[in-house]
This record gives structure tokens, sequence and C-alpha cells, in this order.
């Protein structure tokens, strides 16, 4: 398989290797389970598709016989009672147009109430509670310094992770993957952990 590049900012690549991590995944097979859930949660692949399943479907949003209009180089929805609605597959896509004559901004998904000081109505809302957490069902205990404690406990929030035992669980992995086990296995044992 070929690999290639992308351009990705630094907390984005962050919380990236913090999935994966969690999931013992490459960051290839995170992303492509990313772009699962993301079509199957957003079910439109453009903007006028979602508009048009809108105006098809206009009492799924609370509507009535809403209108097409364009507006300022936008395909907006005008309903009866003349309010402008801006159409988005996600609500953050809406940021830095020009909101000013619209009233409700109508988004397949939406991580906040308002764009801009404009309301949001969404088919999906994500918010913190809705994450389902399972803990692991073994635990164990390691024990080290205090001192290391302190430096793991600051590399853990430059990172991204949400714990030291996220974050040592990473670099477990990582040196296990990159090392083998083998070789891991032995110097821990010369070290004498094991």
């Amino acid at each position: 398989m070929s690999k290639t590049t992308i351009q990705i900012d630094e907390e984005t690549r962050k919380k990236l290797k913090v999935k994966a991590s969690k999931r013992d995944q490459s960051y290839d097979e995170a992303i492509e389970d990313l772009l699962t859930v993301y079509d199957s949660a957003v079910p439109f692949d453009t903007r006028q598709e979602f508009q048009e399943w809108i105006l098809q479907n206009p009492e799924k949003v609370g509507l009535t016989q809403p209108q097409q209009k364009e507006e300022d180089g936008e395909n907006r929805l005008t309903t009866q009672d003349g309010n402008t609605i801006n159409v988005e597959l996600i609500a953050k896509e809406a940021k830095g147009k020009d909101l000013e004559n619209v009233d409700l901004v109508i988004a397949a998904y939406s991580s906040t109430e308002e764009v801009e000081g404009v309301p949001v109505l969404s088919l999906i809302k994500h918010t913190k509670e809705n994450k389902l957490k399972e803990e692991p069902k073994e635990k164990h205990r390691v024990h080290i310094p205090t001192q290391l404690a302190e430096k793991l406990k600051e590399k853990t929030k430059e990172t991204g992770f949400e714990s030291i035992d996220e974050y040592l669980t990473h670099l477990t992995r990582d040196i296990i993957t990159s090392k083998g086990e083998e070789e891991v296995k032995d110097r821990l044992e010369k070290l004498g952990y094991l």
C-alpha cells in the first residue's frame, strides 16, 4: 500500500494519536473508522443534497413549505414568515460566511447551539454526555517514582491524553511494536522488572 502525507494541525494530530492509541490502531485505520462513522451519521454528500431533502421533508425539521432563495451568492431557504435559513452539513461550516441576514442554521450535525450568534437546529447533536465509556475489565498497578510521575503528568497534558494511564499504555504499545516484544522483555529482565 502506498503512503501519503496529509496536512493537519498539531491539535488534530494529537487527537488522532490518542484515538488510534486507545484502540491500538494505525492512523490509517483510525481515519477509516472515523470516515465510516461520518458517512453513517451524515447521510448526505453535499449541502445541496441536504437542502433538497429538507425541501422534500420540511416537517422533519419543523418547517412548512420552505422555498429556495439565492442570496449573496448563497443558496438559502426562506420560510413563509420571512425567516432566512442557511443549510450546512456540519454547523461549523457556516463560520466565516455572511450570516447577517440569517435567522437559523440547519445542519445535519452540530456540536454547538449557535454559529456566530445564529441559532443552530441540527438532526444530530453531539454532547459529551453521549459518550458511553467502558472501563477495562482488568487493570494492573504500576509503581513509579514521584518525580517521574510529575513529568508524566506534564507530558500527558501536552500530548492530549486524558490520563497518565492512557499515556503510559500508548508509550508501552509504541515501544513494544517498534522494538519487538522479545527485545523489550529482554531489556526489562536485564533491568530487574521481570
